[in-house]
């Protein structure tokens, strides 16, 4: 297999891109694809292998001679286990406003990587932060001025908890608001995958889909009648969004709330999502829709429930910028057909965020950007204030 990479998708507004699907082994069932752009997106070649054979000057003209703006990535399609160790990316980011200058790529970029087996998302900082260490902030330029700066890193290396095995993953680099293209990359075990017999002895002795994890957090009792909403609720209020039209998300938050005793940060969202085999709940034994040799029924925390699907949501702040990961697991209540291989599965959720260990109170503003499978949704804005920034004394 070639070392090149495939042509990069440039993005110019920064929504995602597709990329073809590379092969897989049965065990790794084919996922949900990033929707496709509406409109053609220009192109860069670039080796990140040994990124040294087209001067980073070209590059820079390239991407100016299409205008472009923003964060851009270039990655792997595929990483064959027997041949490296690494995973390498390479990215830009272009801007010529003073406001841009002030989102610091060294200090605030983050990397986020969703491993599309598990729908689990793993981030952390495109580079290593001194503990304790503020944000560094450029000043912003006089005038504007077209700057770039190039960077890379192996995820690998950032990323020293994501299991380098055989596997899907998309990878993002976000900036505060902004974000990159997303980057598709097959971890292969090479030669192994190419060989039928390999592939149609996993097909047939594959093992079965885990059962799907319980609702978390928990659904709340019923409020009693005429007394204040309890969080969380898996169904629709009279406040939620929408359910998108298409597989995706939609979340509303206020937009500035107090953090103080008694507050709540409530995330309102709907969605419509694929479901992994996993995340289907089986059937309680004896009833219609049960089979023999069926996986076992898991209660996961309501018995209508009829898939739990993870939805991470990842802030980041102005300061602070973390990553701060929320991995909530949300029920959908459509019924299934069970022998649909992934089936589309819609629900709300509604969550009060300060009621959760993981939610950070740091006063600042935050973007919030939602995750699942090959879904990504944001930013959405929150800036939390204290008591003491109302005071007029």
């Amino acid at each position: 297999m070639s070392t090149k990479w495939r042509a990069l998708s440039i993005l110019i507004s920064l929504v995602g891109c597709s990329r073809p699907q590379v092969g897989y082994l049965p065990n790794h069932p084919p996922v949900q694809q990033v929707k496709p752009m509406d409109e053609p997106s220009p192109k860069l070649d670039v080796d990140v292998w040994n990124d040294s054979d087209k001067p980073l000057a070209n590059i820079q003209d390239d991407l100016r001679a299409q205008n472009f703006k923003g964060i851009v990535i270039a990655g792997p399609d595929v990483v064959a286990i027997e041949k490296h160790d690494k995973i390498p990316f390479v990215g830009f980011r272009l801007h010529d406003s003073p406001e841009d200058a002030i989102l610091s790529v060294d200090a605030m970029a983050l990397v986020a990587v969703m491993r599309l087996e598990s729908n689990e998302v793993f981030a952390t900082t495109v580079f290593t932060q001194r503990d304790g260490a503020p944000p560094h902030k450029p000043a912003p330029p006089p005038r504007p001025a077209y700057v770039s700066r190039k960077f890379s890193f192996d995820l690998r290396e950032r990323l020293e908890e994501l299991p380098f095995r055989p596997q899907n993953l998309v990878t993002t680099v976000i900036l505060g608001d902004k974000r990159s293209n997303r980057i598709r990359t097959r971890i292969s075990n090479g030669v192994a995958e190419q060989d039928p017999a390999v592939v149609d002895f996993i097909g047939k002795n594959r093992d079965p889909a885990p059962p799907p994890e319980t609702i978390f957090p928990p659904p709340a009792t019923a409020a009693p009648k005429g007394g204040p909403q309890t969080f969380p609720v898996y169904t629709r209020l009279a406040n939620s969004p929408e359910i998108p039209k298409e597989i995706g998300l939609n979340l509303a938050i206020e937009r500035v709330v107090v953090c103080q005793p008694g507050e709540s940060c409530v995330l309102r969202a709907s969605f419509k999502l694929a479901a992994l085999p996993r995340e289907v709940v089986p059937p309680k034994p004896g009833t219609n829709t049960s089979s023999p040799g069926a996986r076992p029924f898991v209660d996961v925390g309501d018995p209508r429930a009829t898939a739990v699907v993870p939805v991470t949501l990842l802030l980041t702040g102005s300061e602070d910028v973390g990553p701060f990961l929320i991995r909530l697991r949300v029920p959908s209540y459509t019924p299934i057909d069970s022998q649909t291989a992934r089936p589309v599965v819609e629900g709300y959720f509604n969550v009060d965020l300060f009621a959760l260990d993981s939610m950070p109170q740091i006063p600042q503003t935050y973007q919030i950007w939602a995750f699942s499978g090959d879904v990504l949704h944001g930013p959405t804005a929150l800036s939390i204030i204290t008591k003491d920034m109302l005071r007029s004394d």
